[in-house]
């Protein structure tokens, strides 16, 4: 427990995905303006993996919530 009276691994959870949202917005973003300026390439498809990746670990660990 800390001095909020949460359990640390659920401090740890909420910071986690918080970070993962945040980049999650971040890879949209730049995957978006990646595509829109370069076309359909290795960088932008790249990008997008990466985001989906991160989507789906997002929605992996935090399902129930």
């Amino acid at each position: 427990m800390n001095r909020e009276g949460q359990p640390r691994a659920s401090r740890l959870a909420a910071v986690l995905r918080i970070i993962l949202g945040l980049a999650q917005m971040f890879g949209a973003t730049f995957s978006a303006v990646l595509l829109l300026r370069t076309g359909v390439n290795a960088a932008s498809l790249g990008a997008t993996a990466i985001t989906l990746m991160l989507t789906v670990l997002s929605r992996v660990l935090f399902r129930g919530r």
